[in-house]
């Protein structure tokens, strides 16, 4: 992976915390990561869960708005943290692929990274 938005370090944590996880990482991209499950035939997979992980912010916060309701610069953190704990934890149908995607605060680099990958 190359040094950007996405950063060495966030791509290393995720195939760190997916690799004995049953997922195989199908792609790498300078900006992105996409995983699935191990299919027999190629064109099984059904539906795509893309989540961004970079952050563009210098000073990140966050806080309780009301019981519902989080504000702040945290920046898709807790949805990256919820697929992979799905992903560890077996819940997520062996259809499903999933991409971990950088720069998408600019033209969505990332995601036309991983549909480059994809070949669409």
């Amino acid at each position: 992976m190359t040094e950007n938005s996405f950063g060495r370090k966030t791509g290393y944590m995720i195939k760190a915390l997916l690799e004995n996880s049953g997922y195989e990482l199908l792609g790498e991209g300078s900006l992105s990561l996409l995983y699935g499950k191990p299919m027999e035939e190629e064109n099984t997979y059904r539906t795509l869960v893309s989540s961004h992980v970079d952050c563009v912010y210098k000073n990140c916060f966050a806080k309780d708005e009301d019981e519902l309701c989080w504000k702040g610069t945290f920046d898709n953190s807790a949805t990256n943290a919820a697929v992979i704990d799905l992903m560890l934890r077996g819940e997520l149908d062996e259809s499903v692929l999933v991409a971990f995607t950088g720069d998408e605060e600019k033209d969505s680099a990332g995601a036309i990274e991983i549909m480059q990958m994809l070949g669409r």
